[in-house]
């Protein structure tokens, strides 16, 4: 206690504010500034970002589902699934070196620096032929460029609000769902009409658009102050300072490696199935169309009970319907399943950046870009995982497996979100009753 009122802290007047979940860290960004119009500019930057890089990502399903029956018909699915792994792996694993970067104020290095890499990549994915060059360019080059923009704003979209903070993230968030449905529209509509290489060039002219109006949005707030419950803090061990975000970690983990299944391959399982429904073509496009929804109200929702509670409801709601998504066998059935499942998913995706900056405020972009770093590693394999036990029956029983995998690791997910929630909540008391 000595060493708190050494510097000037009364805890008796802050100690209310400063143990409240929700107000646990001094806001970063002076208050006359907090939630006001330089904030939503920063939040419509994210908009267009998230919608070209994290929304290009998942629209991969059409691509998966056109390389398989064409470019790349003599590969298998799980070899297919590689790129969308790399994809997604890369555009997280960049959380890290990206946040660091972000919290010495390298943000707008990133974003031109990674647009340029984008562009020049999608372009350049209309000339690959081979399963190497896919690899190389789609895989390795592309989320490289996007994995540069995408998470510099997400680190700078939390430091500019307080008691909007989740709201905020979640209209970020629905870029991505916006994005993916875009993407998907598009790529289905056209490879029928001007062919792939065409595809890609127009592909990379709507990024090449976007991401010309995120560069001038995110800047870098004021440095943050240590608020009272962060210097308590100092005084516990690294385990109980740091025990809530570890299992928030093991839990995001799990959740990204069972969350992505329908989404990477719903064209896929349709061409198991055999059908032909014109509509079902456009499966990507609405299940990230429907995230929108979960998105936007799961940020409502978690500005009123908190972000990991959402995060579990999300995860556990994707695992339920994965156990049961080999039962939709018509296309009336696939549609609806597709419907809800993308607004359930988006809660947990929306959520996602928002649940890190939770329960650790300082230093965002370090905080962030770590759980993305950890969630781009079950990213990364997940795709191929589903893609090998995948079996040769016929019809939708070929899916069983990767559908009760998906399930059973979403609801250990779930699971591990409560514990986190709990253990945080504990910490909170501690620190009161020491206070």
């Amino acid at each position: 206690m000595e060493d708190v009122e050494s510097k000037g802290i009364d805890i008796k007047e802050e100690s209310s504010q400063s143990l409240s979940p929700d107000l646990n860290v001094t806001p970063s960004i002076p208050s006359a500034q907090q939630d006001g119009r330089q904030a939503w500019t920063v939040v419509c930057g994210a908009f267009c970002a998230t919608l070209c890089t994290f929304g290009s990502t998942t629209g991969f399903g059409v691509f998966q589902a056109y390389y398989e029956s064409d470019l790349l018909k003599t590969h298998s699915a799980s070899q297919i699934g590689w790129i969308a792994g790399i994809q997604y792996c890369l555009l997280f694993l960049l959380g890290l070196p990206t946040g660091l970067l972000h919290d010495r104020g390298y943000t707008r290095y990133m974003i031109v620096i990674g647009s340029v890499i984008a562009v020049i990549a999608q372009l350049c994915v209309g000339w690959c032929t081979q399963y190497w060059q896919f690899i190389l360019v789609q895989g390795i080059i592309f989320a490289t460029g996007t994995g540069l923009v995408f998470n510099p704003v997400c680190a700078s979209v939390p430091a500019w609000f307080d008691n909007r903070r989740n709201m905020a993230l979640g209209v970020m968030a629905m870029g991505s769902g916006l994005g993916g449905s875009v993407y998907s529209i598009m790529a289905a509509s056209l490879l029928d009409k001007v062919g792939f290489p065409w595809t890609c060039r127009a592909l990379a002219l709507l990024m090449l658009c976007l991401l010309t109006l995120v560069r001038p949005f995110p800047r870098r707030p004021p440095p943050p102050t240590p608020s009272t419950m962060e210097i308590l803090v100092k005084k516990q061990s690294w385990v109980q300072r740091n025990l809530p975000y570890i299992i928030l970690n093991i839990g995001t983990f799990l959740a990204s490696a069972g969350v992505y299944l329908p989404v990477n391959y719903a064209n896929a399982y349709v061409d198991r199935l055999g059908l032909t429904d014109p509509s079902l073509k456009y499966l990507v496009a609405i299940i990230n169309g429907t995230s929108l929804i979960g998105r936007l109200s799961a940020g409502h929702i978690a500005d009123l009970i908190g972000p990991i509670i959402v995060m579990a409801a999300g995860v556990a709601a994707c695992g339920i319907m994965c156990f049961f998504w080999t039962k939709c066998l018509t296309p009336a059935a696939i549609i609806v399943f597709a419907v809800v499942y993308g607004i359930v998913q988006g809660a947990y995706v929306a959520l996602l950046p928002a649940g890190a900056a939770h329960i650790r405020s300082r230093k965002l972009g370090r905080s962030i870009g770590i759980t993305f770093s950890i969630c781009s590693i079950s990213i990364l394999v997940s795709p191929s995982i589903f893609g090998a036990i995948i079996s040769d029956d016929p019809g939708a029983k070929a899916y069983n497996s990767p559908a009760i995998y998906s399930g059973c690791v979403c609801c250990a997910a779930c699971v591990l979100f409560i514990l986190t929630e709990i253990a945080y909540k504990r910490e909170l008391r501690i620190l009161a009753e020491n206070g």
